[in-house]
Order: C-alpha cells, then sequence, then structure tokens
C-alpha cells in the first residue's frame, strides 16, 4: 500500500529525524497485486481438484457400491477442505496485512505529525532569529547614526545602545569596539580654562552718536564651551565603556559574563582624557601617536600580542605596573610629560623605548624583559629606576640622558649592556649588578657619584674614554673578561678595593683627579697604566698581579703605596713618576723589577720586599729617604748611574741593598753582573 502524505523537509542546519522500526518494515512490505490474488485462487482450486481427483480414482479403485459412494464422498470432502483451509490462511493473512497497514498508516501519521511539528518549531526559531538579527541590525545601525548626532545626550544612548548590542551578540563585540575607537579617534579640541570671548559690540569713536552702530555681537563663548564639555562627557563614557567590558576579572580562567575577549584596540592619534585600561587584557593594542591628557591607567594590563605607543604623548603620569606585555613593545618616540611608572611589568618580546623623553620619574624597578631592550638616546627628566630589573637579552642605553638619579643596583642583564655615550646627571648605581655579556660605557659622562660596587661583568667591560665627575666606586666589583679605562677621567676618588680582573686590564693614560684605591685588588690577566696620573695617593696594597703589570711612565703625584702586593711576573715602572712616597714594603715580585729612570720625588721604601729575579733601578733619581732594609734580591740589582735629586751618586749599600760577592768595594768599577743587566720589557 502507498500514501500520498509526505512530510516537509527540515530547515536548513536542522538535522533530519531517523526513519522508525515501522517505517523501515513498511520498505520491506511489497504490494498485493491483483495478479497475485488470482494466481494464489488459482493455486487453491488447482489443488483442491488435485486432490479430489486423486482421492477419487485411485484410491477408490476396486470398490463398489455403497463403499464405492462413501470412498468418494470422503474424497470430496477431504479435497474440498483443502480448499477451504487454504482460503481461510489466505484470509488470514489478508487480515493481517489489512492490520500491519492499519497500524503502518497511523504510525506514518504520527511521524508526519512530529515531522510537521519540528519543522514548524524549526521555522518559528528561524524566524525568530532572523527577527533578532533584523533588530540588532536596526539597533546598530541606529546606534552608529546616534553617534554622529550634534546632540550630546543622543551621543550618550548611542554609546549605551552599541554595548547592548555587543553584550547581547557576541559576534558583533569586535566591530562596536571599532566603532567607539573610531568615534574616539575623531578630532578633539579640549575645552579651555575660560570662557574668553567678548560678549558686547564695541562703538566706533570717529562717528556721531546717532549714527554709531554697534559692531555686531560676537556669539556668547560659553556655547562652544559647553559643547567641547560634553563632547568630553561622551568620550568619558565611550572609555568607560571599553573600560568596563575588557576586564576580564580576578580569575581569567573564570572570565566575568560581560568580558569581552580577544579584542583589538586601535587609537591611533586619539585624544583620550583620563584614559584607564587598568586590569584589562586586549589581544593587539595601537596607541601610535596617542595624546593622554590627564593620568594614564595601565596597571595590570595584558596585551596578548603586540603592543604600540610610539610616537605618544602622555600629559601627566602614565602608570604601567604590573602590566605585562607578551609580544613586542614600543615606546619609541614617546614623550611622558609626568611619571613613568613600569614597576613590576614583564615584557614578553623585544621593547623600543629609543627616543623617548621622560619628563619625570620613570621606574623600571623588578620589571622582566624577556627579549631585547633599545633605550638608545632616551632622555630622562628624573631618576630612572632599574633596580632588580631582569633583562633577558641585550640592554642598550646608548647616549642616554640621565638628569637625575640612575638605579640599576641588582638588576641582571642577560647579554651585552651598551651605555656608551651615556650622560648620567645624578648618581649612578649599579651596585651589585651582574652583566653577562659585554658592558660597553665608551664615552660616557657621569656627573655625580658612579658606584659599581660588587657588580659583576661576565665578559668585557670597556669604560675608555669616561668621565667620572665625582667618585667612582668598583670595590667588589668582578670582571670576567677584558677591563679597559684607557684615557678616563676620574675627578674625584675611585676605589677598587678587593676588585677582581679575569682578563686583560687597561688604563693607559687614565687621569685619576682623587684617590685611587687598589688595596687587595686581583689582576689575572696582564695589567697596564702606562702614562696614567694619579693626583692624589694610589693605593696597591695587597694587590696581587699574576701576569705582567706596566706602570711605565705613570705619575704619581701623591703617595704610591704597594705594600704587601705581590707581582707574579715581571712588574715594569720605568721612567715613572712618584711625586710623593713610594711604599714598596714587603712586596713580592716574582719575576723581574724594572724601575729604570724612574724619579722618586718623596721616600721610597723597599723595606722586606721580595725581589726574586733581576731588579733593574739604572739612571733612577732618588730624592727623599731611601730605605731597602731586609730586602732579598734573588737575581741582579742594577742601580747603574742611579742618583740622588743633587745629582751625587747613589750608593745601595747605603740603603741596606745588600753587597754581591763579585761586587768591587771601590766606587766606580762596575760589576759584571750589572753590566748584564737589561730592563724587562
Amino acid at each position: 500500500m502507498t500514501d500520498d502524505v509526505t512530510p516537509p523537509p527540515p530547515s536548513p542546519g536542522v538535522p533530519a529525524a531517523p526513519p522508525s522500526a515501522t517505517t523501515a518494515r513498511r520498505d520491506r512490505l511489497r504490494e498485493l497485486s491483483p495478479r497475485a490474488m488470482w494466481l494464489t485462487a488459482a493455486v487453491i482450486a488447482v489443488l483442491t481438484a488435485a486432490v479430489v481427483v486423486v482421492l477419487w480414482w485411485p484410491a477408490t479403485r476396486g470398490l463398489n457400491g455403497a463403499e464405492l459412494v462413501t470412498a468418494r464422498l470422503d474424497a470430496l470432502k477431504i479435497g474440498l477442505s483443502i480448499g477451504v483451509g487454504s482460503g481461510g490462511v489466505v484470509a488470514l493473512y489478508l487480515a493481517w496485512r489489512r492490520q500491519d497497514s492499519t497500524e503502518r498508516t497511523l504510525a506514518h501519521q504520527q511521524e508526519v505529525h512530529t515531522a510537521t511539528m519540528a519543522h514548524q518549531v524549526r521555522v518559528a526559531l528561524s524566524t525568530e532569529h532572523d527577527a533578532a538579527q533584523r533588530r540588532q541590525n536596526e539597533l546598530y545601525l541606529k546606534a552608529v547614526e546616534q553617534l554622529g548626532s550634534p546632540e550630546a545626550a543622543v551621543r550618550h544612548g548611542g554609546l549605551y545602545a552599541l554595548e547592548q548590542v555587543a553584550q547581547d551578540d557576541p559576534n558583533r563585540q569586535q566591530t562596536v569596539v571599532n566603532v567607539i575607537c573610531a568615534y574616539l579617534r575623531s578630532p578633539y579640541t579640549l575645552p579651555s580654562d575660560t570662557a574668553g570671548s567678548r560678549p558686547l559690540g564695541v562703538r566706533r569713536p570717529l562717528m556721531k552718536s546717532t549714527d554709531r552702530p554697534r559692531t555686531p555681537p560676537t556669539p556668547p563663548g560659553n556655547s562652544a564651551r559647553e559643547a567641547q564639555l560634553q563632547e568630553r562627557e561622551v568620550r568619558l563614557t565611550a572609555q568607560r565603556v571599553l573600560h568596563q567590558h575588557l576586564q576580564p576579572g580576578p580569575d581569567p580562567e573564570h572570565p566575568r559574563d560581560d568580558f569581552w575577549p580577544d579584542i583589538d584596540i586601535d587609537l591611533t592619534s586619539a585624544t583620550l582624557i583620563d584614559f584607564s585600561l587598568a586590569d584589562c587584557t586586549v589581544a593587539k593594542a595601537s596607541f601610535r601617536k596617542t595624546t593622554f591628557t590627564g593620568d594614564a591607567q595601565f596597571d595590570g594590563a595584558t596585551f596578548t600580542t603586540d603592543a604600540h605607543f610610539d610616537g605618544a604623548t602622555f600629559t601627566t603620569d602614565a602608570h604601567f605596573d604590573g602590566a605585562t606585555f607578551t609580544a613586542d613593545a614600543r615606546f619609541d618616540e614617546v614623550k611622558f610629560g609626568g611619571r613613568a611608572a613600569f614597576s613590576g611589568a614583564t615584557f614578553g618580546d623585544n621593547v623600543l623605548f629609543s627616543l623617548a623623553d621622560f619628563g619625570g620619574y620613570a621606574w623600571f624597578d623588578d620589571v622582566k624583559f624577556g627579549g631585547s631592550v633599545q633605550f638608545g638616546r632616551a632622555k630622562f627628566g628624573g631618576d630612572a629606576r632599574f633596580a632588580r630589573a631582569v633583562f633577558g637579552g641585550g640592554a642598550v642605553f646608548e647616549g642616554v640622558k640621565v638628569a637625575g638619579d640612575a638605579v640599576f643596583a641588582e638588576a641582571k642583564i642577560g647579554d651585552d649592556a651598551r651605555f656608551g655615550r651615556a650622560v648620567f646627571g645624578g648618581h649612578a648605581v649599579f651596585g651589585g649588578a651582574e652583566i653577562g655579556g659585554g658592558a660597553d660605557f665608551r664615552g660616557a659622562v657621569f656627573d655625580r657619584d658612579a658606584r659599581f660596587g660588587e657588580a659583576v661583568f661576565g665578559a668585557d667591560a670597556v669604560f675608555d674614554g669616561v668621565k667620572f665627575g665625582s667618585r667612582a666606586g668598583f670595590g667588589g666589583a668582578v670582571f670576567g673578561g677584558d677591563a679597559g679605562f684607557g684615557r678616563a677621567e676620574f675627578g674625584r676618588d675611585a676605589g677598587f678595593d678587593e676588585a677582581e680582573f679575569g682578563g686583560d686590564v687597561g688604563f693607559g693614560r687614565a687621569v685619576f683627579g682623587g684617590g685611587a684605591g687598589f688595596d687587595g685588588a686581583k689582576f689575572v690577566g696582564d695589567v697596564r697604566f702606562e702614562g696614567v696620573k694619579f693626583a692624589r695617593d694610589a693605593r696597591f696594597g695587597r694587590a696581587k698581579f699574576d701576569c705582567r703589570a706596566g706602570f711605565g711612565r705613570a705619575e704619581f703625584v701623591g703617595d704610591a703605596w704597594f705594600g704587601t702586593a705581590a707581582f707574579g711576573d715581571d712588574a715594569w715602572f720605568g721612567a715613572a713618576v712618584f711625586g710623593g712616597g713610594a711604599g714598596f714594603g714587603g712586596a713580592v715580585f716574582a719575576g723581574s723589577a724594572a724601575f729604570l729612570d724612574a724619579r722618586f720625588g718623596g721616600d721610597a721604601g723597599f723595606g722586606g720586599a721580595v725581589f726574586r729575579r733581576d731588579a733593574g733601578f739604572g739612571r733612577a733619581v732618588f730624592g727623599g729617604y731611601t730605605g731597602f732594609g731586609g730586602a732579598q734580591f734573588g737575581g741582579v740589582a742594577c742601580f747603574d748611574d742611579a742618583v740622588y735629586d743633587d745629582g751625587r751618586v747613589f750608593d745601595p749599600a747605603e740603603h741596606g741593598v745588600p753587597r754581591r760577592a763579585d761586587e768591587p768595594d771601590h766606587e766606580g768599577d762596575p760589576n759584571p753582573a750589572q753590566q748584564r743587566q737589561t730592563p724587562p720589557s
């Protein structure tokens, strides 16, 4: 059997109901055609006739009379019974088919009804969704249109309508933010502090009183100012909408219901008033050439991709404490009119502050820089603090100017640190800092104290040409590579006490305007102080020189103290000038000690010194008391042509120098060993 009633097709996007068991069974039943019915009747008739025929003649063969009649009646009954039984079976089958067809018809009608209802529900939902979308579109378009209204109240309403659109439809959140950002990017002039327009006209003095009309009065000045004030409130509302919906809440894993995730903001060249993204999370952010009037709050903000502030202007304070910059952060050419606070911030990738202008204090204490950092030619109008900051890569501060104190105490720089030509107007504090790569300070200027006490330089440290206007403290510092202070100028005291130099050290032609302290310093590589000028006392007590030490042509204006110093290799003091006392008492010279052409203007004390190899004092000039009492000479001690400052020949024996066995007792006969003495190079 067939039925012409079929269910309507499902709506797009809605899955159809699966076929039921009854439907599958109906698909297996075939239609009972008239031919089949007639064929079945014919089969029954033939079967009945065949049975009757078989039982009528073969079964009654040999019978006659009453028995024959009875047998044939029985045959007829049996055949007819078989025919009637077969017909009954067919009738039962037809009844079953009729009942099954009825049940299948009812089931099919139920399925049709169910499918029809589901379709109607889908159509209703689709209609409702389409209506909602139309309402959303209309509301969105109306809200955008309201933002262009000259009435501030209407613009306020447009912002709130956009907020509702974004909250109801997450797919429109980025679009709504784009519209709000576009509104904030539109040109805007801040209201002035005074109204400033003249309300009345001015009389023309050269006309008659009857002919002197007033000049047209200017429009009241308050109208323009009032419009600016109203627009200011509208913009503050727009900013509050952004701030409200970009905050995930205290638990970022379970954000608030009104949080809009993965939002990009573009406020390029916008004028923002008391702007705040504190504790907000945004994706990409662009504030290029943006003007922030009033305080700018970015404390605890998270930027999941690039953040660009290059060329922006902060008229007052900018707060970025605890902010997180996951990717690149650009602040090059930014102007901070007030304080800039970045304490505890985290920068995941490269950071650019090149040519930035910090008008007030700049705090970067405890900041973590994951990549390279660029502060080249930046200006700091106040203090610049980087205490305990961690630089994962290199740090570039070349050409920076810091008017206040520069604090890098306990900072850790993983790669090279470049401070070439930097100018530090206040104290520069690098105490306890660790620089993993090279440190380049060549040409830098320190107007006030430079404190590098216990700093660690992992590679070469270059301070060539640096000007230290005040005290320079490197006490306990560790130089892992070479250290260069060539032509450096120390205006006041310079302290390198207990410092450790792992590579070669060069102070060639440096000038120490104050005292120079190297007490207990350790020099592993070669040391060169050639041509250095010590304007005041120079202390090298207990210093340890593992390799060659060169002080040729050095000038010690004050006292020079090398007491108990240990020279592991050759020590060269050729042509050195000691204007004050020279104390080498207890010093140990493991290599050659050369004081050729040296001038001792004051007392020279070598008492208890140990010269394990040759000691050359040829052509030296002694101006004060000279003592070698207790000194030990393991090699040749040469005093050829040594004189006092008044021209008298210097007699070593008179000053405690032990006479060698092959040395003549009379003056003027040179010792053959002395003739062989050559100054150590």
